[in-house]
């Protein structure tokens, strides 16, 4: 069995400051946001045989070994994550809108 290529995911997700922190911009709460990364993970996927026997790396039976990369589920992958981001982004925005309106209303009421 040839080596080959193995993908490997990033697992990541949210890293959140505390909303006191946040309103109050220390540098903890500034150092809490962002983005976690958790571990990398192997993919699993099995690796493709072509039968290519021209092919300099193929094997004695005229194989050459891919990674299974599945090209279309990873850029599926990237839209929707991309799509998410933007969603988050126009959520927040949205919310600290209605806070500084809600300032202003209490600071004028």
């Amino acid at each position: 069995q040839a080596l080959c290529y193995q993908p490997l995911h990033l697992v990541s997700g949210p890293r959140f400051g505390t909303l006191v922190g946040e309103a109050t911009g220390t540098a903890a709460a500034r150092s809490l946001g962002g983005v976690a990364v958790y571990r990398l993970e192997a993919d699993g996927s099995a690796p493709r045989r072509v039968h290519e026997p021209g092919n300099p790396n193929a094997d004695a039976d005229g194989f050459v070994t891919y990674p299974g990369v599945d090209h279309a589920g990873q850029m599926t992958q990237l839209v929707q994550t991309s799509r998410a981001y933007e969603a988050n982004i126009v959520a927040m925005t949205a919310a600290r809108q209605m806070y500084a309106k809600a300032l202003d209303l209490g600071r004028n009421g």
